[in-house]
């Protein structure tokens, strides 16, 4: 499956990097907590999380991690963590880190290589 959950709780950017990946032709869905993104990843069939450390502090970061793993529904989903503090190799549970600012360049590189090229639009017509 070709979704991918955008969780930030700055909205302006939540809505930036979710229309970065719709104008690639991935499926995106939202939250702009980490509650919301487990209910979102619980209840639709997500391929990949893109989100910020910082969520509105680190600790809801780390927590909505530590939640993740700990669901063998949902422990697999791979997590991109976008972050404009200095992380030495991300953190545990992450499979790759977007050091802010980035482009949309590098986050459509690094999505394609984690989840795959987007699904072909349905009505067969090319983007």
């Amino acid at each position: 499956m070709r979704m991918v959950l955008v969780l930030d709780d700055d909205a302006d950017l939540r809505e930036t990097v979710s229309d970065m990946l719709a104008g690639d032709g991935y499926r995106v869905c939202t939250a702009r907590d980490a509650a919301g993104a487990l209910a979102q990843l619980g209840s639709l069939p997500v391929g990949l999380v893109v989100m910020d450390y910082a969520i509105p502090v680190p600790a809801q970061g780390e927590a909505f991690l530590r939640a993740k793993a700990a669901d063998p529904r949902i422990a697999k989903v791979p997590v991109i963590l976008m972050s404009g503090y200095e992380l030495d190799g991300g953190m545990p549970g992450t499979a790759a880190l977007l050091p802010k600012p980035f482009d949309a360049e590098t986050l459509l590189a690094t999505v394609r290589r984690l989840l795959g090229p987007p699904d072909p639009p349905e009505d067969g017509s090319s983007r």
